[in-house]
Order: structure tokens, then C-alpha cells, then sequence
């Protein structure tokens, strides 16, 4: 059943100038570290389940966990709405309730960023499940946010090719 298959999109994470094509290696302090600096108040700041726009079909948001300084992780409540439909027992096929137009039906799915103390990459993992994904929401307020906060630079967001998992074992990432 395709709708039931569950995944992990892995993404490398780099920090880089505007206009400029060079990795900002990470560090504990300086350019290096602004994306590590940067995590907390972007996880806290989408982690309110607030709407502002009531037409918005799709809705997501953070339960950020506590995080160990280097990684970030917790749960994506992703859901949608914008249709009615009968939410009915699969066996005895009774009515359990009418959702409406304005429920939302929310999933969790886990997320973990690695932000390294050196290294030229991050990792962020996002879980799918069937067709539901997050990915490039919030890539783009990942990427919109960090370059709000920090003008003149920027994150790029690539999908992880497994042969740079022994530069990123060699940084002391835990996986």
C-alpha cells in the first residue's frame, strides 16, 4: 500500500555568502556558527500552532524536543484540511464522526538537524508518510528565515549523496 510507505529525505546543509559560491565551514564562533545560532529561534518561532491565514489548506508547525547543543529534532505536525468527509470503524463500519471543512487531520513526522562544530555540512533529516511531506515548506522557511536573520548570507539545501558520509563521520557527527 504506497499511501503507508513511510521515508526519510536526508539533506546536506551548507552556509555560504550572497553571491559568493565557497562553504563557510562550520565552527564553535563566528560566520561558521550561525546556523547552529540561528536554530532555536527558528524552531521556536514555528512551533505555534497559530494560524494567521484561515484559508491556508495545509498546515504545519514544530514540537521541537530539547536538543544537546549540535542537534535539533523533535516531531512536524503536518496536516490538511479544506474537505468534509465520514470518519467510520474499518470493522463494524458505524459512523464515528462527520469531519468538517475546517478540521484539520494532523500526522507526526520526525525531523533531526546535525549542525557540526567543523565541517563544511550539516545534516537535516525529515520523515514522509505516503504522500504527505513538509520538505519544501520548510526548506523555504529554513532558508527564508536564516537569510532574514543573517544578511549577506545563506543556507543551500541539497539532497544527501551517501558518499559523503565518511567526511561527515570524519567531523564527529553522532548518527
Amino acid at each position: 500500500m504506497a499511501d503507508s510507505i513511510v521515508g526519510v529525505h536526508i539533506y546536506t546543509v551548507t552556509q555560504k555568502r550572497n553571491r559568493k559560491s565557497e562553504l563557510i565551514s562550520f565552527t564553535q564562533s563566528g560566520d561558521g556558527a550561525r546556523l547552529k545560532e540561528y536554530c532555536p529561534n527558528f524552531f521556536e518561532k514555528y512551533s505555534s500552532i497559530k494560524d494567521d491565514d484561515s484559508d491556508v489548506i495545509r498546515l504545519w508547525y514544530f514540537e521541537p524536543k530539547p536538543n544537546n547543543g549540535a542537534s535539533f529534532h523533535g516531531w512536524i505536525k503536518y496536516g490538511s484540511s479544506g474537505y468534509e468527509s465520514d470518519i467510520i470503524d474499518r470493522k463494524t463500519r458505524e459512523l464515528l464522526y462527520e469531519r468538517k471543512a475546517s478540521d484539520v487531520d494532523v500526522i507526526p513526522l520526525y525531523y533531526r538537524l546535525w549542525v557540526p562544530s567543523s565541517g563544511d555540512f550539516a545534516l537535516l533529516a525529515l520523515q514522509t508518510f505516503g504522500q504527505r511531506s513538509c520538505v519544501g515548506r520548510v526548506q523555504s522557511a529554513l532558508e527564508s528565515g536564516f537569510r532574514a536573520s543573517n544578511p549577506g548570507f545563506r543556507l543551500d539545501l541539497k539532497p544527501f549523496i551517501p558518499a559523503q558520509l565518511a567526511s561527515f563521520k570524519q567531523h564527529h557527527y553522532l548518527l
